[in-house]
């Protein structure tokens, strides 16, 4: 008899998953100040293919932080309990605005535009790069931990007195 496949899932605060939170959250910061950088001075540093192999690398690491969004636990708004089954999981996020702001933003419109179209028409959806600034929203994630995890330490301080 098959046993059935067992599904691991992250725990929403698994010390490797607030890790991988901040890490992601760094990997923001970075777009924000080198997206608009890119789309406006467009200069030769830009055109390098060591810089244009970081930004791929960015990309698929913000996929990856897609596919980790899947498998990690979630506190229930309503029962304020910890939500670990993986087809209650996958359905929150898939029909969460959080999961469509991901995906419009690891979409590569410029390296669509520059495989489909000349370059002169290219370099007209470069504007379109600016979309992947709603990666800037995974900061968000990361601080509200922090505020949450500080409050945390407020309390035990009050209860210690």
């Amino acid at each position: 008899m098959l046993k059935p496949k067992r599904v691991s899932i992250i725990g929403h605060r698994d010390v490797k998953k607030t890790v991988w939170d901040l890490f992601v959250a760094v990997l923001s910061v970075w777009d924000a100040y080198s997206i608009p950088l890119v789309i406006c001075f467009k200069g030769e540093i830009f055109q390098n293919p060591l810089y244009q192999i970081f930004s791929y690398i960015i990309d698929v690491l913000f996929c990856v932080d897609i596919l980790l969004s899947f498998r990690t636990s979630f506190v229930h708004p309503n029962t304020g309990d910890e939500v670990v089954d993986p087809k209650k999981i996958a359905k929150q996020y898939a029909f969460s605005f959080k999961f469509q702001v991901d995906l419009l933003s690891v979409i590569p419109f410029d390296f669509i535009a520059h495989i489909f179209v000349s370059k002169e028409i290219s370099e007209k959806f470069n504007i379109l790069g600016m979309i992947k600034l709603l990666r800037v929203t995974r900061v968000q994630k990361v601080m509200t931990y922090m505020n949450t995890a500080e409050d945390i330490k407020l309390t035990l301080k009050l209860f210690s007195l």
